[in-house]
């Protein structure tokens, strides 16, 4: 069964995202930006505020909804591609209907925890504790914690609301702060040693820090403007079991 969410946020990117994994089992993290909602001059008028979102989405919810008649249906056209194990080759069916939840109208279901401005990518480490997202254009990497997560929307500490959804207070949710890392810190990978791994839009470089201390360890140049890196399983739960 496939689900779309409707997000009551016109204006907002949503970019990368990762599910989560052992504890954060049955949740999915996106990194947003554009809280400003521009739509012209868009690198200049989407930079202005000090902070955009990471958003916190709990499917496992947003199943119960559905379970429970919550979704409407809504006619759309849209490719749904996906792998055919026993074939060993894509395939690609044209769909013309999907289940919608409205995350203003349901409760529970999404939160939006404050990230330095204009992030690219979140990820989540291979324990599902720790979740890493920064922004292109910050000098710091937040870690948000799992767990604190859960006790601040337990808690309900929050800091007002964006477009209906519930805005987690930032240090309700943050572990530490990777202080000084880089310039412009975008994605990140786990070796399952307990380092991180994250690229720097800005500085041109990989570092190397350490998870639990947030101390840097390591840092290399790379061409410029590095995007995307990879540790092959990084960002899975088997990499702790294959070590």
């Amino acid at each position: 069964m496939d689900i779309a969410f409707q997000i009551q946020c016109p204006g907002v990117n949503f970019d990368l995202s990762h599910a989560g994994k052992g504890k954060s089992h049955g949740w999915f993290f996106f990194s947003c930006y554009n809280t400003e909602q521009a739509n012209t001059l868009l690198e200049v008028n989407a930079s202005q505020k000090d902070k955009d979102f990471i958003m916190a989405v709990n499917w496992k919810k947003a199943e119960e909804y559905v379970k429970a008649g919550k979704a409407k249906k809504t006619a759309v056209r849209y490719a749904h591609n996906y792998m055919d194990e026993k074939t060993h080759s894509a395939v690609s069916e044209i769909r013309t209907e999907v289940l919608v939840l409205d995350s203003k109208e349901l409760a529970d279901m999404c939160y939006m925890i404050p990230c330095p401005k204009s992030p690219h990518g979140c990820d989540v480490d291979p324990t599902g504790e720790y979740i890493v997202g920064s922004g292109k254009l910050a000098a710091i990497i937040p870690v948000f914690s799992y767990d604190k997560l859960q006790k601040a929307i337990a808690n309900k500490e929050y800091d007002g609301d964006f477009q209906g959804i519930p805005v987690v207070k930032y240090e309700a949710a943050l572990y530490g702060e990777v202080k000084k890392p880089g310039l412009g810190p975008l994605h990140t990978e786990f070796d399952g040693n307990g380092n991180a791994y994250t690229s720097f839009f800005v500085s041109s470089e990989v570092v190397k820090w350490n998870i639990k201390d947030l101390k840097v360890l390591d840092r290399v140049p790379t061409f410029y403007s590095v995007g995307p890196l990879c540790i092959p399983g990084g960002d899975s739960k088997s990499l702790l079991q294959n070590i």
